[in-house]
């Protein structure tokens, strides 16, 4: 008697433990679902209007010819009609030929004077223009600091290309502090949520040292990934 109630309760407790886990399976891959929608939806918002903007036949014109005034006003008017959409509302456009970053933000601090530098094939610092140019991805996503502005976002970087040359780079940035606090950020004990590029490079996470910077930069041996976050990378 006894031999068949210790084998009942523990069949029983195997089943308890099996549903258990599965439903703890099941409640893990739902919140990965709901947290990919909400926190994907608004980012590839912004993809998508960044890459609308770099197709924009204004700028492709004006960097034909960036010194012509007429090119240059409608050029500027399409930037500033983006910046009133996008959600940081501001925008960046760097022309490949002559190097030079236009910017405008929230404030609107730099109407009439957009032209905030040159960058530089030789200034490590500018090096993410250029790899991005050689990368030949329409879009790619790069957390950095700007020299110049000052600013770490997480930066959208989008070609623009006139046929099938590339002539420059345009998009927005999300500030990183607020993109991990409306984005990243979440209340669900036991759920962290990481950003994570095709090479497991991670892009945005709660914690800021475990992001990697100008991950696009650097080599796979550089970069923090997912990989070094896990025992076994396997």
């Amino acid at each position: 008697m006894l031999l068949l109630v210790g084998g009942a309760f523990f069949g029983f407790d195997l089943i308890i433990t099996r549903i258990i886990d599965g439903l703890s399976q099941r409640f893990a891959v739902q919140q990965v679902y709901y947290d990919r929608s909400r926190t994907l939806y608004p980012l590839l918002q912004e993809v998508a209007l960044a890459r609308r903007l770099a197709q924009a036949p204004a700028l492709i014109e004006w960097a034909r010819d960036e010194d012509n005034p007429e090119l240059r006003r409608r050029g500027l008017a399409e930037l500033e009609s983006a910046r009133e959409i996008f959600n940081d509302k501001s925008y960046f456009f760097t022309i490949k030929k002559s190097g030079n970053y236009y910017h405008n933000n929230a404030l609107n601090a730099y109407a009439g004077n957009e032209l905030r530098y040159t960058l530089s094939p030789d200034d490590v610092r500018d090096a993410w223009f250029y790899v991005t140019l050689r990368q030949r991805k329409d879009c790619n996503l790069n957390v950095d600091t700007d020299r110049v502005l000052k600013t770490t976002n997480v930066w959208i970087n989008c070609l623009v290309r006139d046929g099938n040359l590339v002539v420059g780079a345009t998009g927005t940035g999300i500030e990183l502090t607020h993109f991990i606090n409306s984005v990243v950020s979440t209340h669900e004990d036991g759920v962290l949520n990481i950003f994570i590029d095709g090479d497991g490079a991670i892009q945005a996470h709660p914690d800021i040292n475990e992001i990697a910077f100008r991950a696009i930069t650097k080599s796979d041996q550089e970069k923090k990934t997912i990989f070094d976050l896990v025992a076994n990378p396997e």
